[in-house]
């Protein structure tokens, strides 16, 4: 019989002084990226232009219920993790659109449309 041995965890630091809340951005202090083209419980996809070249922007936007800094690494990881998972089944040869861009700031990709 194993006896696994559990790692301590590691404490989260939050520092609330120097926390943006990204919860109460108005409409129009919103980016706007472009023609709404459709919206999900992740995000919202827009169509627009991207240097000259037509383009469909995605923008994964915050959840209230989470603390801001978490919603923002989550939210990171998660447009990271996507765009490997594009760019790697590309190079596999599944036909996905060409991805032109990944902003961390405003959490958006933009893809060939």
């Amino acid at each position: 019989q194993r006896h696994w041995r559990r790692r301590p965890c590691k404490p989260i630091k939050f520092c609330f002084e120097c926390t943006l809340n990204f919860m109460d951005i108005s409409e129009e202090q919103q980016q706007d990226f472009g023609v709404l083209l459709k919206q999900g419980a992740e995000g919202r996809v827009f169509v627009s232009t991207f240097v000259g070249r037509k383009c469909v922007i995605k923008e994964r936007f915050s959840k209230k219920y989470r603390h801001p800094v978490l919603d923002s690494k989550l939210t990171l990881k998660r447009l990271n993790a996507e765009a490997r998972c594009m760019t790697k089944a590309r190079r596999l040869g599944v036909p996905t659109p060409v991805l032109y861009a990944v902003d961390p700031l405003p959490h958006t990709l933009t893809f060939e449309y």
